[in-house]
């Protein structure tokens, strides 16, 4: 029987040879992964630093409908940027990402209004139009201030104090900033939003059987002045916790969103579960602990979505749910098989295709969606990168 030792010990050496042998190979595919990617976002930035959003020129009542390629137009939206700029910071050590950031900060700094917030379209739009049909909001601020964060730039107190004041009776953040929508014309004098245009061309057109139930005035209420969203209030979340400060309502607000499920439906601006989630790791990981409360509920569909999708995730969706399942430092063996998924639908100029991530759910009227190469490209490069953070020891 002692003879056996020597055996096992044998067995257990050349095993463990190969288990050394193949995460050395899976690091090599990793590091040429996320090169590749760089180079192609790289080649994609634009000399004014921003990153080329996209806008469907098809109008949807679904998410799951699909896009195709030819389908996507190029749309000046600062948001795009915010969302890659955000992702790359992980990856700031990297050659070459440094100065993307950099270009992409001096970008967002030229769409930047006072006192320090931001607008779907910024200012410099090629259409003057496009940039005043939407106020200022604080899902784009947030997510902004948190990229000058993590390139260290500090939040001024006195901002988040401004912020602060588009809370609700409940303490929960408003989306839309309408005061600073049009600063110098008085609300009769400021011309319709987009929506509102929309829904009225959608009247004359008679296309939709909805009935037309509230005036534009109505409608403008409705969707901007009360507008509180799940995704933008734990965006805001993130960047408030960032700066030591606790948003208690908020995080009870978010934990019950998870408890009763209505996360599973998307929220109105990203259809995606797993997006949502992934708002949420940030909160936590940042210091926004009373999220631990909707932990179990959380995990649960982090390790096993297939349980709630219709459907494979979109690579979009996979990135997001590496990331977020690191982030919550769950077990990290949970997302190889989505690594391996990542990596052979990686196409050949190093990036990954687009897909959709934001899609402005507006009840009975058909809306676009909202994605870019760049976008996708970015969430694909941030879970590699947190991901090869697990196994390079």
């Amino acid at each position: 029987m002692r003879l056996l030792g020597p055996i096992f010990s044998r067995i257990f050496r050349s095993h463990s040879k190969r288990e050394f042998l193949s995460m050395r190979s899976r690091k090599r595919e990793i590091e040429a992964a996320i090169e590749n990617g760089i180079q192609f976002l790289s080649k994609e930035q634009l000399e004014s630093g921003e990153f080329k959003f996209f806008v469907s020129n098809k109008f949807f009542f679904s998410p799951m409908e699909e896009i195709k390629d030819e389908d996507w137009l190029y749309d000046q939206i600062v948001f795009g940027t915010s969302l890659v700029g955000n992702c790359l910071l992980c990856l700031k050590h990297r050659n070459n990402v440094l100065g993307m950031l950099n270009r992409a900060l001096g970008f967002l700094e030229s769409q930047k209004e006072e006192p320090g917030v931001w607008r779907w379209h910024g200012p410099k739009d090629r259409d003057p139009a496009a940039h005043l049909a939407w106020p200022p909001d604080l899902d784009d601020t947030a997510y902004a201030l948190m990229f000058y964060e993590g390139m260290g730039e500090k939040t001024p107190s006195s901002l988040l104090d401004f912020l602060s004041e588009y809370k609700n009776t409940d303490g929960l953040f408003k989306t839309y900033m309408i005061e600073l929508w049009w600063p110098d014309t008085p609300p009769e004098k400021r011309p319709l939003n987009s929506m509102i245009a929309l829904r009225r061309m959608l009247l004359e057109m008679d296309d939709y059987s909805y009935a037309a139930t509230k005036t534009d005035e109505e409608l403008l209420l409705n969707n901007f002045e009360n507008d509180i969203n799940e995704a933008v209030n734990a965006n805001v979340l993130s960047l408030f916790t960032m700066s030591g400060l606790q948003l208690p309502e908020v995080e009870d607000f978010l934990n019950n969103i998870i408890s009763s499920g209505k996360y599973l439906n998307g929220s109105s601006y990203y259809p995606s579960p797993m997006a949502f989630l992934y708002f949420l790791s940030r909160a936590h990981k940042v210091g926004a602990s009373r999220l631990n409360k909707s932990l179990p509920i959380i995990t649960d569909y982090l390790l096993s979505p297939e349980k709630y999708h219709h459907g494979l995730l979109s690579n979009l969706e996979m990135a997001m749910s590496i990331t977020s399942i690191i982030r919550f430092d769950l077990e990290s063996r949970h997302v190889e098989n989505r690594i391996s998924l990542l990596l052979e639908h990686v196409q050949s100029d190093g990036g990954w295709k687009n897909e959709r991530i934001v899609w402005p759910n507006v009840k009975d009227i058909p809306t676009p969606n909202y994605g870019s190469r760049s976008v996708s490209t970015a969430f694909c490069l941030e879970a590699l990168q947190h991901y090869y953070e697990t196994i390079k020891t």
